[in-house]
């Protein structure tokens, strides 16, 4: 079974945040080791030993710190994060995300963000995003993505809702075994292109309408699916 499907999506989203002043000072009396004491504060924040966790937690941040630096008279941070794992589905997981920000306008004049995620089963999770808070003279920014990617274990039990799950097909012990991966199917989009105009409206109130394509690529995993 193949089946190619390209369909266009629409994206449309409202989000206003409300930020207490409350939090607000809190987050501007915490210092930068929460694991430090601070003699002038009335509550006592004694130091506790560090265990592993904390150790992983402070080289990943480490890790993943912006390093900012300028070329050209113009200001860059940058930061990234390798990565790689192991999962019973998609055996070894690899990749890395990488952002790079222009400084020469707050919060940033525009923003790089590249993803790239592969496994050796052949998972597959790309992407390309760039976003530009505000474009001058024109009082909206833009946000460009392009995604390429392919999920090795796209569940399908039939049409309709009456398809029911078998497990004698995927049981190798039974004598009306199919395949292990009867019900999985491959999805891959390759590629999704989505484009959307951003445009606050008043404070932390902002609106987004985009508009986007994808192909779609649907093939069997099992044999006998």
């Amino acid at each position: 079974v193949h089946t190619l499907i390209w369909r266009p999506l629409l994206k449309g989203t409202c989000v206003a945040v409300l930020l207490s002043t409350g939090v607000a000072r809190a987050e501007q009396e915490v210092s930068a080791d929460s694991t430090s004491s601070r003699s002038p504060s009335p509550l006592i924040v004694a130091r506790t030993p560090r265990s592993a966790t904390a150790q992983t937690v402070d080289a990943v941040r480490w890790m993943s710190k912006r390093r900012q630096f300028t070329v050209a008279g113009i200001p860059y941070g940058v930061t990234g994060l390798p990565f790689i794992f192991f999962s019973p589905n998609t055996n070894w997981n690899y990749g890395v995300r990488l952002h790079l920000a222009d400084y020469r306008r707050r919060p940033y004049r525009y923003k790089l963000t590249l993803h790239v995620h592969r496994s050796s089963a052949g998972k597959l999770k790309n992407r390309f995003r760039l976003k530009v808070p505000r474009i001058s003279g024109t009082g909206f920014g833009l946000r460009l993505e392009f995604i390429r990617g392919r999920n090795l274990r796209t569940r399908y039990y039939g049409l309709g809702n009456n398809s029911e799950f078998n497990r004698d097909f995927v049981n190798d012990e039974s004598p009306d075994f199919k395949d292990a991966n009867y019900y999985y199917y491959v999805l891959e989009r390759n590629p999704r292109f989505l484009l959307s105009l951003l445009r606050e409206i008043h404070g932390p109130v902002s609106m987004s309408v985009g508009f986007g394509m994808e192909r779609i690529d649907v093939d069997q995993r099992g044999t006998e699916a």
